[in-house]
């Protein structure tokens, strides 16, 4: 197994369908790469959704998304982890937290920035994650630090 893919839930039903399936259409052979979610004990469908698409679903205390993130490591079979959230709200976020602490010439990876298109071809009034993610594209075109 190559890669665990640990995805940290606590009543996610209206965003982890997607998130989900856009795991699952990957390029990589899915023999390559687990889907683990770790639910916080979600109030909704939330974990019923999830078994459709996970190789496991685990519940964990609601501590946090870091909480889920490490209980979802635990069970991990993949020689890298990758952890993606099931919403795309919180980029911005993400890239407050990190700006900082990396060096002159290091990178920060983000995902979905083109969000299949979306970004270029909204509508007049796009779905929360889109306007979510072209906030985003727009906050890092801006940012001082960014080349």
């Amino acid at each position: 197994m190559e890669f665990s893919v640990i995805v940290p839930t606590l009543n996610e039903e209206e965003n982890i369908e997607s998130c989900l399936r856009s795991i699952s259409k990957q390029d990589f052979p899915r023999k390559e790469y687990e889907i683990i979610v770790c639910d916080a004990k979600s109030k909704d469908k939330t974990v019923k959704i999830a078994k459709k698409y996970a190789n496991l679903v685990v519940s964990s205390e609601p501590q946090g998304i870091w909480w889920g993130r490490n209980v979802g490591a635990k069970f991990a079979k993949g020689k890298y982890l990758v952890f993606i959230d099931a919403d795309k709200e919180n980029y911005t976020l993400y890239y407050d937290l990190l700006i900082d602490k990396v060096s002159p010439g290091g990178l920060i990876l983000a995902d979905n920035t083109l969000w299949y298109g979306r970004v270029v071809t909204a509508e007049n009034s796009p779905d929360r994650e889109t306007k979510s993610i072209m906030e985003f594209n727009g906050y890092v075109h801006m940012a001082p630090r960014v080349e």
